[in-house]
């Protein structure tokens, strides 16, 4: 196995995702809990941090150098995107947005289209700024989306933009996009590559689990929240096959290590909901399930 492999796997592994976990503790109704606060604001920053590496891990790739030099400017590159990606969303959008909702007030063309064109706009500029930078469009987009996602305009507007997106992101790409990785998938991994496959799926399972644990202990959270984070960290969700269909379409990974990537993912997240919940009755019977109204700042006993 190659460095550029190992290095595509560690991504593989580290991945979460954030819509999972937010969609499964509103399901649970415990988004109001110690532990829901957790796992949503550690998604979010594996996720950041994912995207980060992952800039980082293929412009290493691409460059073909193994030096300190080459590693730092890749990553110089990636952080300087992310900064100049911050003050456009923080300083520029919002000006953009209430230039936008005086225009659609002031000519009452107020509908799903044009919220949708300038929200594409927004996209198509911070996928270039990272094309410019040599990371991959996908970057741009995510960072794009958290804007978005924040865009400070009138509740009407905001959903018209929100259904079109969400419309044409469910109903028409990610039913092409799962298609193509199904056509990419080998089941011949479970006769030809069994003793791999098992390996990375107990990494995978365990390994989030004790690192949650073990991030638990110097913490107020108590030991059995350590272990249930972990359960809910697990979930990769699209992140993961974004990243390994990308390192497929590089010629980076193989398509069987492809195939064993992605049915970790589909394994690891298909359990979550399912040991989440037993995790959460888990400390219901022990009395630290803990919401935020009763959260005090006294450490408990671990």
């Amino acid at each position: 196995m190659t460095l550029e492999q190992s290095l595509f796997i560690g991504i593989a592994l580290a991945a979460t995702s954030l819509a999972t976990k937010s969609r499964i503790l509103v399901d649970l109704d415990i988004l109001d809990t110690r532990i829901a606060g957790v796992l949503l604001g550690g998604a979010l920053l594996s996720d950041v941090g994912i995207l980060v590496v992952f800039a980082g891990v293929t412009g290493f790739i691409v460059s073909g150098e193994v030096t300190l030099w080459s590693i730092g400017t890749v990553m110089l590159r990636a952080l300087a995107s992310f900064a100049v990606a911050l003050v456009i969303g923080d300083r520029v959008l919002p000006v953009v947005w209430e230039r936008l909702e005086g225009l659609m007030r002031r000519y009452g063309f107020i509908d799903k289209t044009s919220a949708f064109s300038v929200a594409l706009i927004v996209v198509l500029i911070f996928a270039y700024l990272a094309a410019l930078a040599d990371l991959h469009m996908i970057i741009g987009g995510f960072v794009a989306g958290i804007f978005l996602r924040q865009a400070q305009l009138d509740k009407e507007i905001y959903e018209h933009m929100h259904m079109v997106m969400y419309d044409l992101a469910m109903g028409v790409f990610a039913p092409i996009f799962f298609i193509t990785v199904g056509f990419e998938l080998t089941l011949g991994v479970f006769t030809q590559e069994l003793g791999l496959l098992l390996l990375v799926l107990v990494l995978a399972f365990f390994g989030k689990i004790v690192g949650s644990w073990a991030f638990a202990l110097p913490m107020k959270l108590t030991s059995k929240e350590g272990l249930v984070i972990g359960l809910g960290m697990n979930g990769r969700g699209t992140v993961e096959i974004i990243i390994v269909s990308i390192g497929l379409s590089m010629g980076i990974i193989s398509q069987q290590l492809f195939s064993i990537l992605v049915i970790m993912t589909i394994f690891t997240t298909a359990l979550v909901p399912v040991t989440v919940k037993l995790g959460v009755d888990w400390l219901e019977r022990a009395g630290e399930l803990v919401y935020m109204a009763d959260d005090q700042s006294v450490e408990p006993e671990v």
